[in-house]
């Protein structure tokens, strides 16, 4: 079992800022670690104002895809369905797990957050964190991942040390394996820091360790997601070279993903990653109708980048929206309603020792 992750710890030095009071300070957390290391950014080029001319989107007519974030739908429903008090970790404002999915043959990890009404929502406090890789990160959120008076996050070392349990006790030796990391709404936004801290060079080479000769494979998957960083993290995640895949689905005019809001008034704001999918009404202008349901329309929304580099979220899409819906993000999603258990089994899920 991992004790500590102590090679992938570095000291940093943040910068808050709080959107509600509009002010930036400095602030130096001395000897405190951060357990994400310098995966957080990889580019540190700047970026400008608000972006008009948005990509169109596209209508998905993939129905194995569609079949797919379906059924992860019901994966990041199990949350909703299972005793607080059986999952791996509870902490005070999130709950994860992970488990292996025997007959397909992958590994799922899930995360599940704090509900917030809308104007919970509008009078909640948020305040980004830069690090010293030049990314920053909600506060709320990366905290859960820090190291604390020289202790590593006992969230990622359960995540890690049930990965590795799994991986010995199903994954043979010589073959690689799939980790999906699932989380909807706040949950989302703790399964993308989890998801990054997996794919970095240093947790790999933990787990190379205990597990050698198991390659992992990372893919997350959000449902309603907040945003959790500013533009150099999201612009971080869309080029990373770390093998994270990522499918971030939305809900028609849900509001949570459209908070925290995107300040334009000041250089560093809050956005999406890449890329985005939205349900909506059959909504195109094509003679192709999808065949996967008369219901609803799946779109691909990609973000974008101007000619200098500056970044868009698109705006043909849920951040175009009135995000007036208070029902939308939880769903449904593919036939799926986050706290509706009545059609899921958990008969096939094999959780660690």
């Amino acid at each position: 079992m991992v004790q500590n992750v102590s090679a992938i710890k570095q000291s940093f030095t943040i910068s808050t800022y709080s959107q509600e009071k509009k002010f930036f300070h400095n602030e130096s957390l001395g000897n405190n670690n951060f357990s994400l290391n310098k995966l957080l950014v990889r580019s540190t080029e700047g970026f400008g104002r608000k972006i008009k001319n948005s990509p169109p989107k596209t209508l998905v007519t993939d129905s194995v895809l569609v079949e797919s974030l379906e059924y992860f739908a019901q994966m990041a429903n199990i949350p909703y369905c299972r005793p607080i008090e059986d999952n791996l970790y509870v902490a005070k404002h999130f709950i994860c797990d992970v488990f292996y999915e025997k007959y397909k043959k992958m590994m799922v990890g899930y995360f599940r957050g704090l509900e917030m009404t809308r104007k919970q929502w509008e009078k909640e406090k948020f305040i980004l964190k830069q690090y010293k890789t030049g990314s920053s990160l909600d506060e709320r959120w990366a905290k859960e991942f820090e190291s604390v008076d020289g202790k590593d996050s006992p969230v990622m070392l359960k995540i890690i040390n049930a990965v590795i349990s799994l991986a010995n006790s199903t994954v043979t030796k010589g073959e690689g394996f799939n980790f999906y990391l699932i989380g909807h709404g706040i949950g989302g936004a703790y399964a993308q820091i989890a998801a990054m801290a997996l794919v970095s060079s240093e947790i790999r080479e933990i787990l190379n360790i205990y597990i050698p000769d198991r390659p992992m494979k990372v893919t997350l998957l959000t449902f309603g997601q907040p945003r959790v960083g500013d533009e150099k993290h999201a612009k971080a995640l869309n080029f990373n070279k770390d093998g994270l895949t990522i499918y971030r689905i939305t809900n028609r005019n849900d509001f949570v993903p459209q908070f925290p809001k995107r300040d334009f008034l000041n250089y560093r704001r809050y956005a999406h990653a890449e890329t985005e999918f939205w349900i909506s009404d059959i909504d195109c202008d094509c003679d192709e109708i999808p065949s996967y349901s008369n219901s609803y329309a799946l779109y691909k929304c990609p973000g974008f980048f101007n000619k200098n580099g500056k970044f868009g979220e698109n705006q043909n899409c849920n951040s175009g929206t009135d995000g007036l819906n208070p029902s939308a993000n939880f769903g449904p999603y593919f036939g799926t309603t986050f706290g509706d258990c009545r059609n899921l089994t958990l008969e096939t899920f094999e959780l660690p020792d």
